[in-house]
């Protein structure tokens, strides 16, 4: 008798903990998602390994405006803008940096002390990099009708895991935004890399008003492991 008892417990234990070793890989997984996801392939073939990361910036992890959503921010003003090679391998020669901005006038936009000019108005397609063959950047919600932006090439040497910076400057009205996005080619102008929409930058107003990372991110999670807790404990009861 007690050894059906037991059994009984012991069946009924190990169901118990395959319910939430369970629960707990699919946590993980949902947790973990967005950190893998910036590492992923590229676009056409070109790597995802070109982040954009500003000196005092604040990263805004989810907002419903596309050119703070997942981007670096940062005030306008001077500031140093850091391109990072992630990658293990390719070494970046040539740099496109596509600068956007939101109006048509009262922006200023400095790139190592030269001011851009000759501004494309976007039309909602893919801005094409003048690489060999050119390279057709996401436009992931940025380079819309009623925005413009700027190509300017950098000839660099950028080695695989090491940084560059460029010396920026942005000034605008209220409501004005400067956004960063950035290409990579080798020595013989091949595209081979380019900046994922979860690691590019954006500068606006002072900048630093960003959506806090705890409300984003913190509370959310913390609500889903009181729910998944509450779930493993009722049914613990059985």
């Amino acid at each position: 008798y007690y050894i059906l008892i037991a059994t009984r417990y012991i069946v009924r234990w190990s169901l118990v903990m395959r319910k939430r070793l369970f629960l707990l890989s699919v946590l993980i997984i949902m947790m973990s998602a967005p950190v893998i996801a910036p590492n992923g392939g590229g676009n056409g073939g070109v790597g995802a390994h070109l982040w954009l990361f500003p000196d005092g910036g604040t990263y805004v992890a989810s907002s419903l405006d596309d050119w703070l959503n997942e981007s670096w921010t940062i005030g306008f003003g001077p500031f140093d803008l850091n391109v990072s090679n992630q990658d293990k391998e390719e070494t970046v020669n040539e740099l496109y940096i596509i600068t956007a901005i939101n109006k048509a006038t009262g922006i200023t936009v400095e790139l190592n002390g030269m001011e851009l000019s000759n501004w494309i108005a976007a039309d909602g397609s893919k801005p094409s990099v003048p690489t060999n063959p050119p390279y057709e950047y996401p436009p992931h919600g940025i380079y819309q009708t009623g925005t413009y932006y700027n190509i300017t090439r950098f000839s660099v040497n950028l080695q695989p895991k090491s940084n560059i910076t460029l010396q920026v400057f942005t000034d605008g009205p209220s409501g004005a935004k400067v956004h960063f996005d950035a290409v990579g080619a080798n020595y013989s102008n091949a595209p081979i890399l380019f900046v994922p929409p979860s690691h590019d930058a954006t500068s606006y107003g002072n900048g630093n008003h960003s959506v806090p990372e705890f409300p984003v991110i913190a509370l959310p999670v913390a609500m889903l492991l009181g729910i998944i807790f509450y779930i493993l404990w009722k049914r613990g009861k059985v």
